[in-house]
């Protein structure tokens, strides 16, 4: 009776150890995903020509950023709401277009929408912050349209991020967003102010 029992126990000890060891395993791949993957983000916010296009059931996003010029607009899926952001990063002169009613005004350069869609891992850059997210962050490898990506889970946020570029392709926050994104292919005439002439400055 006493050797059944400790087999038995050796059988569980040998069965929580491969548990733990693999748990261990895991952690490490997934801190070196999002290392990785925040490496590569930073790298992408230092690009300066890019373009991509956000969508969700109520919001549609296009965004442009050549040399200092970033331009964003921002219309409502299902409604009138139409809204231009443009700003100099070397002048720092930033204006807001009111495409539906033509008012526009002089904006600060804080109003102007971030650059990338970010992932949720993507702000965490510290040794200690990248492992705690390693130990709550479900990571695997996955396709999506075609493209080998991380899926990436948090609590009740998912994303779908680009693996060759960090890039992030697909998020559900709850909301479904999906984004399509290029490099090196925007013009002058994409990221040029809109007509002034055509617009009323709003005075409030």
């Amino acid at each position: 009776m006493e050797k059944k029992k400790m087999r038995l126990l050796k059988k569980i000890l040998i069965i929580i150890s491969a548990i733990i060891i693999l748990f261990i395993i895991y952690t490490i791949y997934r801190y070196m995903v999002i290392t990785k993957i925040h490496k590569m983000t930073m790298a992408n916010k230092e690009k300066t020509n890019l373009y991509y296009y956000s969508e969700t059931e109520d919001t549609i996003m296009e965004f442009w950023r050549k040399d200092n010029i970033k331009k964003i607009n921002l219309k409502q899926a299902k409604g009138d709401g139409d809204i231009t952001f443009w700003l100099n990063e070397n002048t720092n002169v930033g204006y807001i277009f009111y495409n539906s009613n033509k008012t526009y005004e002089i904006a600060k350069d804080s109003l102007i929408i971030e650059a990338l869609p970010m992932s949720m891992i993507s702000n965490e850059s510290s040794i200690f912050n990248n492992l705690v997210m390693s130990i709550v962050t479900f990571i695997m490898p996955t396709k999506y349209n075609d493209t080998s990506c991380y899926y990436i889970r948090t609590g009740n946020i998912s994303e779908k991020i680009e693996k060759d570029t960090g890039m992030l392709l697909y998020s559900c926050n709850p909301i479904d967003r999906k984004i399509r994104y290029s490099f090196d292919s925007v013009t002058d005439e994409d990221t040029k102010i809109p007509d002034i002439t055509e617009y009323t400055i709003n005075n409030k």
